[in-house]
């Protein structure tokens, strides 16, 4: 789980052509609003529409469920982690962004 969302941590900085701005310590995102449009509407449509899941105490205790959880969990440390080290080593190294800002 965590080696996975180290990859695609990696890969996202590679292809989406995320890039350091010199001497600024920030990073240039090229895309578009689109992304964090959709982003908002995925955190505000549980509040609009009264959206609930439960688990019962049984479902916890299931070995597949917690197989399926610890996987989940590694993937976004991993994910969260990845994005930083891939942060850091982009603003230190490069490659930077040349163009305006």
């Amino acid at each position: 789980g965590m080696l996975g969302g180290l990859v695609i941590s990696w890969l996202q900085f590679q292809l989406r052509g995320i890039k350091a701005i010199p001497h600024e310590h920030k990073l240039y995102v090229p895309g578009t609003w689109s992304a964090f449009a959709i982003l908002i509407a995925m955190l505000l449509t549980p509040h609009f529409f009264n959206f609930n899941i439960t688990l019962t105490p049984q479902t916890i205790l299931q070995p597949s469920f917690a197989k399926w959880l610890f996987l989940s969990y590694g993937l976004f440390v991993g994910l969260f982690a990845g994005k930083i080290g891939c942060a850091y080593r982009c603003v230190r190294n490069g490659p930077y962004h040349t163009g305006n800002v």
